[in-house]
Parts: structure tokens; C-alpha cells; sequence
């Protein structure tokens, strides 16, 4: 039984069989997997033409349609943009994992390294709306942690 629909897997085919035995592969142990290429079916083969399946975040920032979000996205476009960023870099993060392209140990700093990515563009959009709504907050007003690694 494949997982993939045609079209799929010949797209992923372009860019090597080996990414569809994987992706069938992934498809078949992960729920999250599944539920993620159902909101999204282009993210399998978008992370294949990325090199995304064998790149990570500290060599290889994956980001949907190339590019960080622009700083004059509205909200809803910024929302949209972190969900689908959300949903493509664990997939990605998943994938490495369940298809042996990572360590444990390179799996936990890439979600370690993908909380602080997250947390600093949307802590960044928060300021952006705060400041844009109802001037600049005083200091102490908005402030930030981590709970990564502490290395950037």
C-alpha cells in the first residue's frame, strides 16, 4: 500500500527513488507526518527540491518560498507563514530522524535551534505589531527568554 499519491511520488522520484521509499517510509510511522502533508501537499517534494532531507538549520535555514518572512507582511500573512514554517521544518526535522539522516543528539539541537528561530521571528512580529498599534513599550515592557542551547 503506498501513501503517496502519484503525483507525489513522482515528483519526489525527480529528485531520487531513495526520497520515496523514505517518504513512504516516514508516511508510515508518523501520524504527524501524514497530517501534515494532509494540510500541505506540496511540503514533501518542496523539502526534496530544497535539499532540505539532508540540510539543517545551522548549515541550511529551510524557509518556505525561499526567504525569511518580509518585514512588511500584515498579520494574517505573517500567521499563515509561521504555521506553514512550523509544520515544514518539523516534518523535515522528523524525516532526518525517522529516515536515520540524523542523530539523536543532531535531532535535539535542530529542535532546540528551531524553538529559538521560531521564538526570535515571532517575539520580532510581536514587537513590530505592539510598536505599530500603540507606539514603543517602555523596556521592561516585552522581554524575551530562551530555553535553547545558548549558542547562536
Amino acid at each position: 500500500m503506498t501513501l503517496l499519491t502519484d503525483d507525489q511520488r513522482q515528483a519526489l522520484a525527480a529528485h531520487g527513488e531513495g526520497l520515496v521509499v523514505s517518504a513512504e517510509h516516514l508516511l508510515s510511522c508518523s501520524d504527524f507526518a501524514r497530517d501534515a502533508l494532509a494540510r500541505d501537499v506540496t511540503l514533501l517534494n518542496d523539502l526534496a527540491a530544497a535539499g532540505g532531507i539532508d540540510s539543517n538549520l545551522r548549515t541550511h535555514p529551510c524557509w518556505p518560498g525561499g526567504l525569511p518572512l518580509s518585514a512588511d507582511a500584515d498579520e494574517p500573512s505573517t500567521l499563515a507563514w509561521l504555521r506553514r514554517w512550523r509544520r515544514r521544518e518539523m516534518l523535515r526535522i522528523a524525516w532526518r530522524d525517522i529516515a536515520g539522516r540524523a542523530a539523536v543528539s543532531e535531532t535535539l539541537e535542530e529542535l532546540t535551534l528551531f524553538a529559538d528561530q521560531a521564538m526570535a521571528i515571532a517575539y520580532d512580529f510581536a514587537w513590530r505589531v505592539t510598536t505599530q498599534r500603540f507606539g514603543t513599550p517602555r523596556p521592561s515592557a516585552m522581554t524575551s527568554s530562551s530555553c535553547g542551547s545558548g549558542r547562536r
